[in-house]
């Protein structure tokens, strides 16, 4: 019984750091994204209807986000939603760009964390819609 509660406590902090971490990877998809575009915090939060420090809270990764709020932003930071959201663990690992290569010898979460990366950089540097 002690064993069960145990891991059952472990999964369950497991999930809370995953969690976190998704809103802070958001978060700083949507910082990267509005300072490409040259915009203020004042700026975004002002035409998403919530106050400066609710978006800063979002860029941190302190706040978490309601799905019409990520729709909303989405669209004021010229983004598909995808473009927001980070790659899942269950997904391959591929990048879009030819001249990209990630390494075969590389472990798993080497390949996530690179595959990410790259992500995030073609995303910042798209400067316009994307399509999913």
């Amino acid at each position: 019984m002690f064993v069960t509660l145990t891991i059952g406590y472990d999964a369950c902090r497991h999930t809370q750091m995953m969690q976190k971490a998704i809103y802070k990877a958001v978060g700083a998809r949507i910082a990267a994204r509005r300072r490409h575009l040259g915009m203020t915090q004042e700026t975004v939060a002002a035409r998403l209807g919530m106050s400066r420090a609710s978006l800063a809270n979002i860029e941190t990764g302190r706040q978490s986000l309601l799905l019409h709020n990520v729709y909303a932003i989405a669209e004021v930071l010229e983004l598909s939603l995808v473009d927001l959201l980070p790659a899942s663990s269950k997904q391959p690992v591929t990048t879009e760009q030819d001249d990209v290569e990630i390494p075969d010898d590389l472990k798993s979460e080497q390949r996530k964390q690179i595959a990410m990366l790259v992500a995030s950089v073609t995303v910042s540097g798209q400067g316009g819609k994307t399509k999913p």
